[in-house]
């Protein structure tokens, strides 16, 4: 009988003269393989990253920049910079470009007077880099009312001054008056035409003199005499010179009149008696 219990079979323990284990063949060309692969995957990662390309350089930026303002326009002229070969220019006005130019100068012509522009001109390379910006601004002159162009509907508050000869309704009258140059020039045609929309004969030509205007009109402006009553002719003496001005469509145009207006309106009947009005007036343009 075997008492298992005490049976131990275990493998006999080799002898301390034997020393370590030699690795095998194929543990020693696994190593080889790994290191080899991490030398080549390094090899050609440093072949495949590209080079960081140094930027080109920045053209050289234009040189004294100056702006010269007229009521509607801005000159612009700056000189070309000492180096580097640049033969293109960008002009820029409050953020937003206006023109690409070869020239060493340019004409803004889109400006309105009384108002402030910044202004930056760059230089551009061949590459299509731009320089720093050269900056200036500039503010076009308000031109005098005495030049503004006179052309428009006009409502006229008149005011009467002196009168005789006349019953009035009003001493306030109002009135509108359709005033229009001959010619696209405004002021420097010479004259306009009043036409008056409220009396519809009223018309004729009034001449610019010495800064005001000046004409005779004439037509049926309400008098009325004798019975049955028969509507009495006048003849006005127009002057006035505008006094405020403004930008309305592009053009410096007149939006305020001041003036007087001298009336006379005589009846073919020796019953009624001459009436003659002195009037001051404002005229505002209707917008």
């Amino acid at each position: 009988m075997i008492d298992e219990r005490t049976d131990q079979r275990t493998a006999p323990a080799p002898s301390s003269d034997e020393g370590p284990v030699s690795p095998t063949p194929i543990r020693a060309f696994l190593v080889v393989g790994c290191v080899m692969a991490i030398v080549i995957a390094a090899t050609v990662a440093s072949l495949v990253v590209p080079q960081t390309a140094r930027p080109a350089p920045l053209p050289q930026p234009p040189r004294e920049l100056v702006a010269l303002a007229q009521p509607f326009a801005v000159h612009l002229s700056w000189s070309p910079p000492r180096t580097g070969a640049v033969n293109t220019f960008v002009v820029v006005r409050d953020g937003r470009q206006l023109a690409t130019v070869r020239a060493h100068s340019y004409v803004d012509r889109t400006v309105d007077p009384g108002v402030t522009y910044h202004y930056s001109v760059e230089s551009l390379g061949s590459d299509g880099e731009v320089s720093i910006p050269v900056v200036v601004q500039q503010r076009p002159p308000v031109p005098p009312a005495s030049t503004s162009e006179v052309d428009g509907v006009f409502d006229v508050r008149l005011r009467v001054e002196q009168s005789s000869g006349v019953r009035l309704r009003t001493q306030s009258p109002t009135e509108r008056w359709q005033l229009t140059p001959p010619c696209s020039q405004g002021a420097e045609c010479g004259r306009v035409r009043l036409q008056d929309l409220v009396y519809p004969s009223v018309a004729g030509p009034v001449a610019v003199v010495g800064g005001s205007y000046r004409g005779m009109v004439g037509g049926y402006h309400g008098f009325t005499c004798g019975s049955p009553p028969a509507r009495v002719r006048s003849l006005m003496r127009v002057s006035f010179v505008p006094t405020e001005a403004g930008v309305v469509d592009g053009s410096w145009r007149a939006t305020r009149l001041q003036g007087t207006m001298r009336e006379v309106a005589s009846a073919a009947s020796g019953t009624c008696s001459t009436a003659r009005i002195l009037y001051s007036f404002t005229a505002t343009l209707r917008s």
